[in-house]
């Protein structure tokens, strides 16, 4: 059906090979989205040369420029990747407040390519600025902990717990790193503190208390602790001292 629309709209005079009518941008993207969902090489070239036929709207040519490099993104290969990341390159370059997607995606394909100091550039580029966002902060600690980059982690890391204090998602990342440092030993102390604060501070919320337990929990798993301490509601209940410890990490 979207073909059948498409060629509706799109029209060429056959004696001039001259495009007479375009289709609408938000039709020519839908049909060359479900091109790509069928597979085939056929198919992915005609979605290729169908994203190339942007408008002449800058918003529109950026819009499918960066599709087409999601597209090459996940297509694989070397080759392709290198595509992705050459047109990525350019929606940087060229927009004065590049799209934080723009560069998180920019980034992930230069580590793919081995270049770290490239990569770290984009992930600092993408933390830095007037507001710092703690999901794309994440993103650049979690890199530097991958590369074993831990005093710059560390520096981000020491940025997010003054702005946001108690913040599980920013004392996993701590955690994280001390287990990098070799210093667990001080994990349990810090996880308990946040517990024993933010259980308290939401002790009447029975919703929001299990949800904090799920979120404390995890960060029990990730430290590797194999004592878990909780307090809910009237009381503390204590797992076993010999409780089997996870032997997951997920710091990847």
């Amino acid at each position: 059906m979207l073909k059948t629309a498409y060629y509706a709209y799109d029209k060429t005079d056959e004696a001039t090979g001259e495009k007479t009518n375009d289709a609408p941008d938000e039709l020519r993207r839908a049909y060359a989205s479900a091109l790509v969902a069928q597979g085939g090489e056929t198919q992915w070239q005609e979605a290729v040369r169908l994203f190339g036929q942007s408008s002449s709207s800058t918003s529109v040519a950026n819009l499918d420029k960066r599709t087409r490099a999601v597209l090459f993104a996940r297509r694989g290969g070397e080759e392709h990747r290198r595509t992705a990341r050459q047109l990525l390159e350019e929606l940087v370059a060229e927009s004065e407040e590049p799209a934080p997607l723009d560069r998180l995606l920019l980034a992930r394909l230069y580590e793919m390519e081995g270049n770290l100091p490239a990569a770290q550039q984009q992930y600092e580029l993408l933390t830095s600025g007037e507001i710092l966002n703690p999901a794309y902060a994440r993103n650049c600690i979690i890199f530097l902990l991958k590369h074993n980059l831990l005093d710059d982690a560390d520096r981000w890391i020491g940025q997010l717990e003054v702005r946001f204090p108690d913040n599980p998602l920013v004392t996993e990342q701590r955690v994280r790193w001390l287990n990098k440092n070799g210093r667990s030993d001080e994990i349990g102390p810090i996880v308990e503190g946040l517990a024993a604060r933010l259980l308290d501070e939401h002790a009447e919320d029975e919703k929001t208390e299990s949800q904090l337990c799920v979120v404390i929990g995890n960060l029990y798993a990730i430290a590797n602790l194999g004592r878990v301490q909780r307090r809910l509601g009237r009381g503390e209940s204590h797992a076993p001292e010999n409780a089997e410890q996870p032997q997951h990490d997920r710091s990847e």
